[in-house]
């Protein structure tokens, strides 16, 4: 049996390369000038280097490169699942982050200070904030983890492989590991999604509301952090909303594109 000409070590490769490249150039930019520190300028940079990278996974030559990245449309019902998961995976998320805290708990001062990074000073620094975090960069990470990635480890792996190793990664590429445990959750649901579509724009539904949710909790809500409903009533709600979406899923056949 040949080995397939992509493997899950190149997948490590070109994550651990291009999270390095983001740090190295987000800091170089921070090293000039204060002004680069904004979540706008961060989310730009990984725009272009996330894009970069997916465009060179390819493989060469591919004759339906758009395919092999998920580029492709997806039902009417797959993108409103989506954007419904991305909601209630996130009153789930904050569950199991609570959980985290409990055990790991974020110092304060950082604390206030990721928040202040995603309050904004006004109304162009807040469109900016919105245009970076819940539209460009969800759609960067996409084209790669679950375009790129998922589109070049399909060809040689099955789906469970596919979708541990992108999923793993996807988290383990955000640098707070007190996140890692719900970033995981919704990197699965994620790879779940583009299995069963055969695109990627359910999935970036699923990641801009999932972003745009805590975006407007930290713009809306007095105090984010304090200000939500208790725990279990926020687990029943969202874990209700969420299993139901991904029996769903599940139940559904993968989609076959025409021709693929």
């Amino acid at each position: 049996m040949s080995r397939p000409s992509f493997t899950p070590f190149d997948a490590v490769f070109w994550t651990l390369s291009l999270t390095a490249a983001l740090v190295a150039v987000i800091t170089l930019l921070q090293s000039i000038s204060a002004r680069f520190a904004h979540v706008a300028v961060g989310g730009a940079v990984e725009v272009v280097l996330y894009a970069g990278a997916s465009y060179l996974v390819l493989e060469r030559p591919t004759p339906r490169p758009l395919t092999e990245l998920g580029l492709t449309r997806a039902p009417l019902w797959l993108l409103g699942a989506g954007a419904a998961l991305g909601v209630s995976l996130h009153g789930l998320a904050e569950v199991i982050q609570s959980l985290v805290e409990t055990v790991l708990p974020t110092p304060e001062g950082v604390l206030e200070q990721r928040l202040a990074r995603l309050q904004g000073t006004g109304f162009v620094d807040r469109a900016a904030l919105f245009a970076f975090v819940c539209v460009l960069s969800p759609a960067a990470e996409e084209l790669f983890f679950r375009g790129a990635l998922h589109g070049r480890l399909a060809r040689g792996y099955g789906f469970v492989r596919v979708a541990w190793t992108t999923s793993i990664l996807f988290t383990l590429s955000h640098f707070e590991p007190r996140l890692w445990p719900s970033l995981l959750t919704v990197a699965l649901a994620l790879a779940l999604l583009r299995q069963k579509s055969a695109s990627i724009l359910p999935g970036y539904l699923l990641h801009a509301a999932f972003n745009a949710t805590t975006l407007f909790s930290v713009w809306f809500l007095p105090e984010p952090h304090t200000s939500s409903p208790s725990p279990m009533i926020l687990a029943l709600l969202s874990s209700a909303t969420t299993a139901a979406l991904l029996v769903a899923l599940v139940r559904r056949k993968n989609r076959e594109l025409p021709g693929a």
